[in-house]
């Protein structure tokens, strides 16, 4: 039997084996009811999509694997091929068997069940069950698998550190049984040790275990003083000592709440207590007092920093949440004094501030708007409001000013506006279209428990936050146009950009009348509709003012403040209980942690629009040369340029008004009214008003006494005359070629209407399945296309009667684009207004595009030029910090008694403020680097920014920074 199978292997060729082998497999899939599976070419090895560092575009790629040469005669095994993951984890490919043995063919169709069937198969292909497993998955299991065979572990040596040492010796002295163990020092000590080693680290965690079982241990130490060199008393020198007093601080730190022992400095002369060094001595130890009049409780300043870190990052959380965590990590079950903690973050806070401001830093500057601001989006938020029952408090805002106006300077304004002529109430409604808006309602029904309501902010086109007012009412218009006239207007602002800016802006005009201020706020600046909420409004609004169709208005979104809000929003929760100083100070720090946020990652925001706006460009301009290719007819960019003030033109609604009609078409419409108002005017002489009201026919008498006296003013006789020698005709002749010109113009204007509403249509129906979220917006969204669609199938009857036309267009076909004017000629006028709206669309996008790549690279000059003229003068002021001891800084120009302000600075407080601002020296510094290799790397080293100093937009101020260097 073996020889004989073997004689048989030998008169078989590799391509016999190869066709018996397909056969085989065909019989076993068709035994199964398998699909025949295509044969795959190449084995492609697919890489993780990860974002790009600098442009955080995803680029999406493979890598395809060479296929493998035959394998010669004589040539040794090949080796099974390898492939490294993106993480580095070398997978070996599954060694599929080519060659099947006949014995395994002939016994594979003898298996009844389809497991066992699979399993024999699988080994004969060498196939692994788990192999369509992917690598994260592997990873996870291998995870899950580490820690399960580690709990074990784990929990040995969490049970072997609670253990109670036996008869432990000191560890210092190694004399003493120990009774403390220290976990920073990772000591056993015994009680002298303890004290004597903890002189200088009583804060550190340290534990007993008299009861069997370790407790935090209590802190004997007190804190280190500070000693006076001067005795204010008895003018004694170098004559003071410490000594502990029998009451403690409550010190609340990271690891909860502690009781350490309050040391006082007595005079050794005059036995006078010096208690001036308290404050001092408490911020030495790392501390900030809770209050400064009677000191009780203390708080670690690292505490106070992390807190404030974690509210900034998370606004909303509850202070009182954070105080009862500490309790509970704490373990003794004694209270923290959330008043005190949260007037103590509250001053520290302040005082931070202060320190920030020496490093010249302003947090509401934003860096590439600093050289000409070119946007500003204004926009109201309802959600940090105040309730009316909560107390305002008689404190004035530490941060007035800063991010949000006074309340008198904006009722000023607001009574300026609001004159007895015009009362307080918007008369241009809030209705754009169907579309009703809240932005332009003055007064809401469920504000009426409120005190501020909400804020009006506005911010530039890189979401730094500039202004805000605050709110009593709903969003009136007052409040954008105080932002607009006393801080967007100074600062050079040219797009103001508002969600109903259609609404806004001719109000704003008629504001002009009253200052100078106000009309050179409507004539300096240009509107633009924010291009998200523009899709909410009518056509025409879209069209006039959206500012994607604004020249100049560049390719921003106008929705900046939007990504602010969403941060800012979740700070209601807490500032609607808060009294009236808290909330505008609270919201001020936000605002200057967001800012600071937004100026540090400034560059590399500023390199991804402009990697992003070049890609944009390109693929608009591309889409735009394919839709005008296959036009079919010569479109240029005079053409496009045309088409776009038709389109703004039809928005106005005045196209029929302004249109030029031809002298047959006024000489038909005169003698057609003249011989309409020889036939009326019988019945208008026999009849008169009374007896048509009698009949019911007043509307009848009043129209034909209308034509009866439009037909006197408007006399045929010379321009019949004038027609009929130009024209060599004849009256009736002229007559006959004045109703085909107008019914030819009629026809055509007709024509337009319908392809606008269709287009309306088209839009609307896309917005239903794209735009609406909700289904009451979707039910206006149809209706509002049901009153379209009756009105298109009015002016399609028009169409069908005055072109005599048997054959009418249907509404269905009208809004499929299948307009039969349009199916002969070659020439631009022929083209369909959706294809001439699609073509405008793309132009007046790319030219966005273009003139967004011109002004993302004056920004980036702005920044570096901003960065640099701060870097010189961070220096300069070092430079005389260090030639002068008396500075003088902030005592001459402090307006307020009451704030954290640098006084007449000794020697000491000189070198803080000098290290203060060497610290701000070294972070510009890092920070302008950052954006020199970031600007460098995504312009390239043949397209750099200009940093000339004799630019005719830059001040002479900036000459004097042209050797500082970067």
């Amino acid at each position: 039997m073996t020889g004989k199978r073997g004689k048989k292997q030998g008169n078989l060729t590799s391509e016999d084996w190869d066709a018996k082998f397909k056969a085989a497999g065909q019989r076993l899939a068709q035994d199964l009811g398998l699909q025949p599976k295509p044969k795959r070419k190449k084995d492609t090895v697919w890489v993780f999509n990860r974002p790009d560092p600098e442009t955080g575009l995803i680029k999406r790629r493979s890598k395809e694997r060479q296929r493998k040469a035959p394998k010669r005669k004589g040539e040794p095994k090949a080796q099974v091929p390898q492939r490294e993951t993106p993480h580095g984890h070398v997978l070996e490919d599954a060694p599929h068997q080519h060659q099947v043995d006949e014995v395994f063919l002939e016994s594979s169709g003898q298996s009844d069940d389809v497991e066992s069937l699979l399993a024999e198969l699988q080994k004969a292909f060498g196939i692994s069950p788990e192999d369509g497993a992917s690598s994260w998955t592997k990873r996870l299991e291998s995870l899950d698998e580490s820690w399960r065979s580690s709990r074990e572990t784990l929990i040995h040596h969490m049970l072997e550190l609670e253990a109670i040492p036996d008869q432990c010796r000191c560890d210092v002295c190694e004399d003493s049984e120990a009774s403390v163990k220290c976990k920073d020092c990772r000591r056993f000590l015994c009680r002298d040790c303890d004290t004597r080693e903890h002189i200088q680290h009583c804060l550190h965690d340290r534990q007993s275990w008299e009861d069997g079982f370790y407790v935090n241990a209590p802190i004997d130490n007190p804190l280190l003083v500070s000693l006076p060199a001067k005795c204010k008393n008895c003018d004694g020198e170098d004559c003071f000592s410490t000594r502990t007093t029998s009451s403690v601080y409550i010190a609340i730190t990271m690891k909860g709440r502690k009781h350490i022992p309050r040391s006082e400095v007595i005079c050794q002369s005059c036995h006078h207590a010096a208690s001036e060094m308290e404050i001092q001595s408490i911020i030495e130890n790392g501390f900030w007092p809770g209050s400064t009049n009677r000191i009780c409780q203390i708080y670690s300043t690292d505490l106070l920093k992390w807190i404030d870190c974690f509210l900034k990052n998370m606004p909303g959380s509850s202070l009182s949440s954070i105080a009862k965590a500490i309790e509970d990590f704490d373990g003794t079950g004694k209270p923290i004094n959330k008043t005190a903690l949260s007037r103590a973050l509250t001053e520290f806070r302040y005082c931070q501030h202060t320190m920030k401001g020496l490093k010249e830093t302003n947090q509401m500057t934003c860096p590439a708007c600093s050289h000409g601001q070119h946007s500003a989006h204004v926009d109201g938020n309802f959600k940090v409001y105040r309730y009316s029952k909560v107390p305002r408090g008689s404190r004035k805002p530490y941060y007035e000013g800063v991010f949000i106006d006074s309340n008198e300077t904006v009722k000023q304004h607001m009574n300026a506006v609001y004159t007895r002529d015009h009362p307080l109430k918007e008369s241009s409604g809030n209705m754009c279209g169907s579309t009703s808006w809240r932005a332009a309602n003055s007064r809401s029904k469920g504000r009426r428990k409120l005190d501020e309501c909400g804020l009006e902010v506005a911010g530039c086109r890189h979401a730094v936050a500039q202004k805000a007012v605050n709110m009593f009412t709903g969003e009136m218009y007052a409040y954008p146009h105080y932002i607009q006239v006393n801080f967007l207007l100074p600062l050079g602002v040219q797009y103001l950009w508002q969600d109903v800016i259609c609404k806004y802006w001719p109000w704003a005009k008629k504001q002009a009348c009253k200052d100078d201020r106000f009309k050179q706020a409507v004539t300096n600046m240009k509107p633009a509709l924010s291009v998200m909420h523009a899709k909410a409004h009518q056509w025409s609004c879209q069209v006039l003012w959206g500012g994607r169709n604004q020249q100049g208005a560049c390719a921003g979104a106008g929705e900046d403040m939007e990504q602010f809000f969403s941060y800012l929003s979740r700070l209601g929760s807490t500032t609607r209980n808060m009294s009236y100083a808290a909330r505008e100070d609270t919201i001020t720090e936000h605002v200057l942690f967001w800012n600071n946020r937004k100026v540090n990652t400034m560059a590399k925001q500023l390199c991804i629009r402009y990697k992003r706006n070049s890609i944009f460009l390109k693929g608009s301009e591309d889409e735009l040369k394919s839709l005008i290719s296959s036009a079919d007819c010569e479109v240029n960019e005079d053409i496009l340029q045309m088409w776009d003030e038709e389109v703004k033109e039809h928005a106005k609604g005045s196209s029929r008004a302004e249109v030029d009609i031809t002298d047959l078409e006024k000489y038909f419409k005169i003698r057609t009214l003249e011989q309409e108002a020889k036939n009326l005017e019988q019945y208008v002489s026999t009849s008169s008003k009374e007896t048509s009201l009698l009949l019911d026919s007043s509307s009848f008498f009043m129209e034909a006494s209308k034509k009866a006296e439009a037909s006197r003013i408007h006399d045929s006789t010379n321009l019949e005359e004038t027609l009929c020698r130009c024209l060599n005709v004849g009256p009736d002749a002229l007559l006959q070629m004045g109703r085909k010109a107008a019914i030819e113009s009629q026809i055509s204007l007709l024509q337009q209407e319908v392809e606008l509403i269709a287009l309306s249509i088209k839009q609307r129906k896309l917005a239903v399945s794209n735009l609406a979220d909700s289904s009451k917006q979707r039910t206006k969204l149809r209706r509002k296309n049901e009153l379209e669609k009756e009105k298109l199938q009015e002016k399609l009857d028009k169409v069908a009667t005055l072109s005599g036309e048997e054959q009418r267009l249907t509404v269905v076909d009208a809004i499929e684009g299948h307009f039969p004017w349009h199916q002969s000629g070659s020439s631009s006028s022929s083209l369909p207004w959706d294809m001439k709206k699609k073509m405008v669309d793309l132009f007046v996008l790319v030219q966005r595009y273009r003139e967004e790549h011109v002004l993302l690279r004056q920004e980036m000059r702005s920044m570096l030029l901003y960065l640099k003229k701060q870097l010189a003068s961070l220096k300069e002021q070092n430079q005389r910090l260090v030639e002068t001891a008396d500075t003088g800084i902030g005592c001459a120009d402090c307006v307020y008694t009451d704030r954290y302000v640098p006084p007449m600075a000794s020697k000491q407080e000189l070198k803080g403020i000098m290290a203060v601002k060497n610290r701000g020296i070294k972070e510009i510094e890092d920070l302008l680097a950052d954006a020199v290799i970031k600007f460098s790397r995504t312009l390239g080293p043949d397209n750099q920014l200009q940093m000339s100093e004799s630019s005719e937009n830059e001040s002479s101020d900036d000459s004097s920074d042209e050797n500082t260097g970067i």
